[in-house]
C-alpha cells in the first residue's frame, strides 16, 4: 500500500503510474508526461485534446 500521491516508476523515472486518494483519480506517464487519468467517476481521460464541445484540458475515451 503506497500513501496518497504516490508514484509507481520504470526504467530513469520516467514512465510510472500516480494514485491521488484526495483527488479520487490514476493517472498514468510516459516520458515524464501525464498521457492517460481515471477519474473518480470511471471516466478515462486521455492528455489529448479533443474537441467535444468542452474547454476541458483532458479528452474523454467513451465506449459504447
Amino acid at each position: 500500500r503506497l500513501d496518497d500521491n504516490q508514484y509507481i516508476l520504470w526504467g530513469g523515472a520516467t514512465n510510472g503510474i500516480n494514485g491521488n486518494n484526495a483527488s479520487n483519480l490514476l493517472a498514468f506517464y510516459t516520458n515524464s508526461t501525464e498521457r492517460l487519468r481515471i477519474d473518480s467517476s470511471g471516466l478515462i481521460c486521455t492528455s489529448q485534446k479533443i474537441n467535444l464541445g468542452s474547454t476541458s484540458s483532458y479528452g474523454y475515451v467513451i465506449f459504447l
